[in-house]
């Protein structure tokens, strides 16, 4: 069995910590992972909280280390330190908020035999790659290079991959003011660059529900501080710095933004009322807002000079796309309900409010309304609502439109409907970056056994 360290590095968080540890320590026991917490706090309040469960687990360790250090530094300090990459086949490291599913860390240990260099541990599959071996440096490039990212995105093999890592060359070259947001990408891609045939896993997690909710606040500092260094500045200089291999340079530097939405009309609102973003920032990175961002530069003018008080009259291009979105999901329905003589909806919140109304304006009726548990009201705008369960339908002329968020009908799905036919169930939602996804396709994808495909309606 291989073995696995797990590495989260901290400063001054004992109760994320505190919180990890509860919620994964006796799971990472049982499976054999050993878990490594790098404190730099200058206080003893993190140390104090992992001896205490030291005590009663024999996994858990604690490095200190020096605070001075920047976090990306850190990390490549703990990547190429002898305990680890003597001591370990792979090493996972994590951020301190990140908090992963029982089903995923058993899944990336049914893996651990493959002896895949890089496993990518997906929770978003904004690529729509599902889980696949990838083979082609250039595809991991282009598709995962955004996600890779985040701290806890992947898990390296210590002796096919850290181990043939040049880390002075690399502290030299991603380890300076322009790059350090990003060094980890320079380890990523340096080292994959070098190897004449890859295998890297990008293990699908979002099926399994693969992160569980922090009660904590995560750390997003550098969004208030230093939000255009790093995303306008480090990002773009990082990718385009990376081995000549790779191309599509600037797709790539496109794919963070369009899948994060961070530079957005509103997020750049808030910036300006606070005193973070204005026409220096503007200037400053004039030519770069394009590859960067899909804010018309006209947007970023106006906000960047517009008085705080008139902020709220900016309009935000992307309520248009939203809407328009919404438009096309509602004329598909619309088709999918005339097939049927019953219809059905799932969910009682906004959508299914505004797509009943949409439904009766077209002359379609809605038998009832289901819910997953907690009836909290008897009815939606008349239609009686009810506890989903098995059977509860009784009728085979019948179709349910499912209204809800793209994570909510995942798990709706994947309780109550796996093996359904997937033909009598409309799953359209609005993805990332305003993408129209079929939930039941997308499923397939990932395991075609997971719906009956009957026969279609036309």
């Amino acid at each position: 069995m291989k073995k696995l360290a797990i590495c989260i590095p901290t400063f001054k968080r004992p109760a994320h910590i505190k919180e990890y540890l509860e919620m994964s320590l006796v799971v990472l026991e049982k499976l054999a992972i050993d878990v490594y917490i790098y404190d730099s706090s200058d206080d003893d309040e993190t140390e104090n909280v992992v001896e205490e469960f030291r005590v009663n687990h024999n996994n858990l360790f604690i490095v200190k280390v020096e605070s001075s250090v920047p976090s990306n530094v850190k990390i490549l300090n703990i990547w190429s330190d002898e305990t680890i990459l003597n001591g370990y086949d792979y090493v996972w490291m994590m951020g301190d908020s990140l908090r992963w599913s029982e089903q995923v860390y058993r899944r990336v240990c049914a893996e651990l035999d493959n002896n895949y260099p890089l496993i990518i541990t997906d929770t978003y599959d904004h690529s729509t790659l599902g889980t696949v071996v990838l083979h082609d440096k250039q595809v991991v490039f282009e598709k995962c290079a955004h996600y890779l990212t985040l701290y806890g995105a992947c898990i390296l093999k210590t002796d096919t991959f850290l181990k043939g890592v040049d880390w002075e060359y690399i502290r030299k070259k991603y380890c300076d003011d322009r790059h350090i947001g990003f060094s980890q990408l320079g380890v990523y891609f340096e080292r994959l660059s070098q190897m004449e045939e890859i295998n890297v896993l990008n293990l699908c997690c979002v099926i399994d529900y693969a992160t569980i909710s922090s009660g904590l606040e995560s750390n997003n500092h550098w969004r208030s501080t230093d939000f255009f260094n790093v995303l306008l500045g480090q990002w773009v200089n990082t990718i385009r710095d990376l081995p000549s291999c790779y191309k599509n340079k600037t797709k790539v530097i496109g794919m963070y933004e369009y899948y994060t939405h961070f530079i957005n009309l509103q997020a750049l609102k808030q910036m300006r009322s606070a005193g973070t973003y204005g026409i220096r920032q503007f200037f400053k990175y004039f030519f770069r807002w394009k590859i960067c961002t899909a804010v018309p530069r006209m947007e970023l003018f106006k906000t960047a000079i517009i008085p705080i008080k008139g902020l709220t009259k900016l309009y935000d291009p992307r309520e248009k796309i939203s809407k328009l979105k919404e438009e096309e999901i509602c004329e598909h329905m619309i088709s999918f309900s005339k097939k049927y003589k019953k219809i059905y909806v799932y969910g009682a919140g906004k959508i299914a409010k505004r797509r009943i109304e949409v439904l009766r304006q077209n002359g379609i009726n809605v038998e009832s309304v289901f819910v997953s548990n907690n009836v909290h009201e008897e009815n939606l705008d008349g239609i009686d609502i009810c506890a989903y369960e098995q059977g509860a339908i009784l009728d085979d002329d019948y179709g349910i439109i499912f209204c809800l968020g793209f994570y909510n009908m995942f798990q709706v799905l994947s309780s109550y409907f796996l093996g359904h036919d997937k033909n009598n169930l409309f799953t359209e939602c609005v993805y990332a970056n305003d993408q129209i996804r079929t939930m039941t396709d997308y499923y397939e994808y990932i395991d075609p056994k997971l719906f009956v495909n009957g026969n279609s309606r036309g």
